[in-house]
């Protein structure tokens, strides 16, 4: 997280703290939320129908119901409009105001179901000049007061002439759920992808918006690992139940998570296809491209980067533009702008405080599109967030109303467009993994909808926006960052694990994907989410898991044990019996070394899964009696992967010091029957 963006979160929880209660602030057990109401009004659409909700969480049954309906006049400025539905101040002259009697009652621990319908020209809206009115809905029991919305009515005397021109962009991500081993750690994933959760929602309400008739379009970046995530569930899946690593609940294909899985998976095929959406690319395990470059891994941006353009495609059917990129966590700095412009990424999608804006004209909102520097001079355009709206939406709480925070967003962005509605200027806003982490179930369907249905917008590509990008007056520079990076030791151990599958690779006489998952399971050990682990155990839990899985397969083609091997001649043949343990063909070179022997000798083999076999070599032997040979197994590289020792007892030589042995004895036993005659010769 940059320094700005941490300046910004701050500023905003004291911002939080003390302000005054919310426009759906709640004074009772009764939660009053809004359900709908119009995205905008026109002398051809008067009235405003608005659907409300109150819920009970209490008790108490409450009775003798009143709705008091206020309209006030429209809010002249961006500060009035924070004043009056971000922070919950009345402001500005009463239009008109009425109390409604409704019959019914709020029984506890039950709700109701209220509409308030207004004509905006009878009211006394303005007919000459478009403008944002509040609404003030407030519902009584008797008179206590229950719970008040306040709900930005958008009023458009004649269609814009020069619409806001928004480049907006939508990313779909989820943390890793799966263990090294295959089996996810909960049902965390599965509960998002319901009607009622986060991914859920969103899919859902992007559908939506990719069917419907115009000329709106989105940009979208899905996380190539929420789509390997959801392509292993959906194929069926274990789910992991305790730290017993055999302890694991099995979700069948098509059933539970699956299902939500397969269907999530078909929903996000036909929206990526969708004229109306713009496909960005993420890098394939979200890692923190800053600190790839800063652990000295820098080969590996392009790594991932290719990664998730394939899985993207491989799942969804569609190939992401590759010059649009979001850096997952918006965290960016001068060397990888550098590695990106290399590739020819020409666009960012970014988060508010990633650049440093100047600071415009009248306080008006800055344009969409920077330029950054990459060096040698090379550009990259970013899209950088309006701050305003990201700290709206940064406000909004998994608990609020998540109806009334969609309009109250897409109302700033109209009161935005009002600040100069002749003038022709551009808007990005972002809806990522950052700024929507805690954003209300609820709020996205109003919200792309409103989007897609505002005549005060008009939504275009980042890469067309980007485009449109001139002149100096639009370069930025990015705020400072802050970044962890691997420790040596743990890049180290990548490396060597790489090392590994790449030397298997060769060895494999049929991969079948095998080496392709062991490089994928260490691109995940290089997930952000990884650096805020002490000692980083949930990364390197993947590259043990390679480790162990390379390692079985490399030491897999090995000699048999209790081989007893005789030698009787200097030049004699070597037997000796292999077998392949692994489940699969391997290919190896076996070869034989010793300094008892003249020279090496090798063979090349290959070896079926399961099989033995005795090979035969022929050696020349330097000495006798018991020693070592050693047997390398060897890939085709030439990397030795194991060595084995095997004692063997050569005779050879033994006979022939034995033979020396009786020739001397025979010789010595000549010399002295010589002597005994001589002897006797001599005494007779």
């Amino acid at each position: 997280m940059t320094r700005a963006r941490l300046a910004l979160a701050a500023a905003l929880l004291a911002v939080v703290a003390t302000m005054p209660l919310p426009a759906s602030a709640q004074m009772s057990s009764v939660l009053l939320t809004l359900r709908s109401a119009p995205v905008w009004n026109a002398p051809d659409r008067a009235t405003a129908v608005v659907s409300v909700l109150a819920a009970n969480a209490g008790t108490t049954a409450y009775t003798n119901l009143a709705l008091d309906v206020t309209l006030r006049s429209a809010v002249g400025s961006r500060n009035a409009f924070d004043e009056t539905f971000i922070e919950g101040r009345d402001a500005g002259r009463v239009l008109s105001t009425a109390r409604e009697l409704r019959a019914g009652t709020i029984p506890a621990d039950g709700s109701l179901d209220l509409t308030v319908s207004l004509d905006l020209a009878a009211a006394g809206v303005d007919q000459n000049d478009s403008g944002i009115y509040p609404l003030r809905v407030e519902l009584f029991s008797g008179e206590s007061s229950l719970g008040v919305l306040r709900i930005p009515l958008v009023y458009l005397v004649r269609p814009p002439v020069e619409p806001l021109r928004l480049a907006w962009s939508v990313v779909l991500d989820a943390p890793i759920r799966f263990l090294p081993r295959g089996a996810f750690s909960g049902d965390d994933l599965a509960a998002e992808l319901k009607p009622t959760g986060r991914l859920g929602e969103q899919i859902a309400a992007l559908s939506a918006f990719a069917s419907v008739p115009g000329n709106a379009v989105v940009d979208l970046i899905v996380s190539p690992l929420l789509l390997e995530q959801l392509d292993r569930m959906r194929r069926g899946y274990a789910v992991q139940m305790s730290d017993d690593p055999y302890d694991v609940r099995a979700v069948a294909a098509g059933k539970g998570g699956a299902l939500l899985a397969e269907r999530a998976l078909e929903s996000l095929a036909l929206v990526a296809a969708s004229r109306h959406v713009r496909l960005g690319s993420m890098p394939y395990a979200a890692p923190s491209l800053p600190s790839l470059a800063a652990s000295g891994l820098p080969g590996d941006v392009n790594v991932q980067l290719d990664a998730g353009l394939d899985e993207t495609e491989r799942i969804l059917g569609v190939r992401p533009d590759p010059s649009v990129v979001r850096p997952p966590g918006s965290a960016i700095d001068g060397a990888t702008l550098a590695l990106l412009a290399n590739r020819g990424v020409g666009t960012l999608i970014l988060d508010a405080g990633t650049v440093v804006l100047p600071e415009q004209p009248l306080g008006f909102a800055p344009p969409a599109e920077v330029s950054l520097d990459a060096g040698e001079d090379a550009r990259i355009a970013g899209l950088a967030p309006d701050p305003a709206i990201a700290g709206t939406l940064a406000t909004i709480g998994a608990g609020d109303d998540p109806v009334l925070a969609a309009h109250v967003v897409l109302g700033e962005l109209a009161a935005i467009w009002q600040e100069a509605p002749g003038t022709e200027r551009t808007l990005a806003v972002a809806l990522t993994e950052v700024s929507t982490a805690v954003l209300p179930v609820g709020f996205y369907g109003p919200f792309v909808e409103g989007i897609g249905a505002a005549p005060w917008l008009r939504t275009r590509g980042a890469a067309t926006i980007a485009g449109d990008l001139t002149g100096d007056g639009a370069t930025a520079t990015l705020a400072p960052q802050i970044g962890a990076t691997f420790p040596s030791d743990y890049v180290q151990a990548l490396r060597e694990s790489r090392r590994r599958v790449r030397i298997l690779a060769t060895m494999l006489v049929a991969d079948d994907g095998q080496t392709d998952r062991l490089r994928r399971l260490l691109l995940l050990a290089e997930s952000a989410a990884f650096l805020g682990d002490a000692d980083l155990t949930r990364g390197r839990g993947f590259i043990d898991q390679v480790d162990g899985d390379a390692s079985s397969l490399l030491g897999s083609i090995r000699p048999l044990e209790g081989q007893q091997v005789t030698l009787t001649s200097s030049r004699s043949v070597v037997p000796i019996q292999l077998e392949n343990i692994a489940p699969q063909p391997i290919r190896a070179t076996v070869r034989i070394v010793s300094q008892h022997l003249t020279e090496p000798v090798q063979t090349d083999l290959t070896l079926d899964a399961g099989e033995r076999r005795v090979l035969t070599f022929d050696v020349s032997l330097r000495s006798s009696g018991r020693f070592p040979l050693q047997v390398e197994i060897v890939a085709p590289g030439g990397e030795v992967v194991s060595t084995t020792s095997l004692f063997v007892r050569s005779t050879e030589l033994n006979r022939q010091a034995l033979a020396i042995v009786v020739g001397a004895a025979l010789v010595l036993v000549a010399l002295w029957f010589r002597r005994l005659a001589r002897t006797r010769k001599a005494a007779g």
